[in-house]
């Protein structure tokens, strides 16, 4: 019998936040702002960029070594030499000059071509020197192509070539194309605005010395505030209150005043005495989209929101236990802010699973596993301790497994999607 039938699917659930977030992005919730080139490294491109000219704008040359006619080389052989006079140098950073047919000029990498008659190099291992009459030689030992060792001008860009779409997450790599390109300001997104409030009276700030009896320390949001290092947020508010109503609407409220993009609570959102969240957002206008989605760890999650047409905060109600709260950033706050800024989804990584796993009938599980390689074949392994509470297995987890509602036991061998442990990883 599956004793969770009636709640919301985690599919259903993600598609929902997904369309919420897609509706913001459309209403232009995030602004885009131009930033200085070396503030955009790990910002969101707000526009596509494309190239504004040709990179390199010049013929240069490949080598260190000499500039040449190519047709002057056609019947050139080791039986056969051809000797050059040597008419000068063209060194990396010289502008263009007059040349004269019928020799070699030498030439260092990158310096620029010297035109017509000039329309190859040949490196300078490949020669031998020598004197003439008229001074300075080279012997050439055979025949050349025209453009040997020759990079053309718009060999890396092209006028109008794309070099990234809007949604892409500015890297070391693009910073470098669009220094060549001349490039000194990106349109990016603004950071996406967030709040945190954790409750729990049981809470106590892990920097506070000797634990209080009956007291635990707050892991969940110093893990949050530890994702939130990363250009694409800014953390405007977080706070830590205890398991009060009056005390936590009076939080939230002061939230809802600084308009952030998005509010994330942790605890309080399951179905004991203690578990008000759900009712304060009632309480203060918010309009709750879904409360517990059939999935393990998490279950109880949350996901509300204010104002018309989407101009006001939304909020996720994260499960206060510390797996729980990873859970519902990983596999629901993730997303979200994915598609609030044109990132593509994360994609699955397909492995086949190490061992028999059980689980329970109706629930899609996220399971901690740790990813194996083998002649190229991904296996996931299920490690113990799946318990919402227990941090401890997260050092040895690089990924989760995670395992279809429909099922009560998956057998060894068999196929399953995994994400990586962290979705931070893939923002970079």
């Amino acid at each position: 019998m599956d004793l969770h039938q009636d709640l919301l699917s985690y599919e259903k659930a993600l598609a929902l936040v997904l369309k919420r977030a897609e509706l913001r992005r459309r209403e232009g919730r995030l602004q885009a702002v131009d930033l200085p080139l070396a503030s955009c490294l790990g910002r969101v491109l707000a526009v596509e960029l494309r190239s504004p000219e040709v990179v390199p704008s010049f013929a240069n040359s490949q080598m260190d070594g000499f500039a040449i006619e190519a047709r002057s080389t056609a019947g050139a052989s080791a039986e056969n030499p051809l000797e050059l006079s040597i008419f000068g140098t063209i060194a990396a950073g010289d502008g263009p000059r007059a040349v004269r047919g019928g020799g070699a000029y030498e030439i260092t990498t990158g310096a620029m071509m010297p035109g017509a008659p000039y329309d190859a190099v040949v490196k300078v291992e490949d020669i031998r020197f020598g004197e003439n009459s008229e001074g300075r030689t080279i012997t050439i030992s055979q025949a050349y192509a025209p453009g040997n060792f020759i990079r053309k001008a718009g060999e890396d860009f092209q006028v109008g070539q794309r070099l990234a779409p809007a949604g892409e997450i500015v890297s070391p790599q693009l910073i470098m194309a669009c220094a060549s390109l001349g490039i000194a300001e990106l349109k990016v997104h603004e950071p996406i605005r967030l709040a945190v409030l954790g409750t729990g009276t049981e809470l106590q700030r892990y920097s506070d010395g000797d634990l209080r009896e009956g007291a635990i320390r707050d892991a969940s949001g110093p893990y949050l505030d530890a994702l939130m290092q990363n250009p694409i947020f800014e953390l405007v508010a977080h706070k830590l209150v205890p398991d009060d109503p009056e005390m936590f609407a009076a939080e939230l409220n002061l939230c809802l005043e600084l308009q952030p993009d998005v509010i994330l609570s942790t605890g309080a959102v399951s179905m004991g005495r203690h578990d008000f969240v759900h009712e304060v957002i009632k309480g203060l206008g918010g309009q709750s989209h879904f409360h517990k989605v059939a999935i393990r760890p998490g279950k109880p999650i949350l996901f509300a929101e204010w104002g018309e047409s989407a101009s006001g905060p939304v909020l996720f109600g994260l499960p206060g236990n510390p797996i729980s709260t990873l859970i519902g950033w990983r596999f629901f706050a993730s997303p979200y802010f994915r598609a609030l800024l044109g990132i593509e989804q994360e994609r699955p990584r397909w492995a086949r699973l190490a061992q028999a796993v059980q689980k329970p009938q109706g629930l899609m599980c996220f399971f901690k596993a740790k990813m194996r390689e083998e002649d190229a074949c991904l296996t996931a392994e299920v490690l113990a301790g799946q318990g919402s509470h227990l941090i401890s297995p997260l050092l040895e987890t690089d990924v989760w497994a995670v395992l279809p509602s429909d099922a009560t036991r998956l057998e060894a061998g068999a196929l399953l999607a995994t994400y990586r442990l962290h979705s931070q990883e893939s923002y970079s």
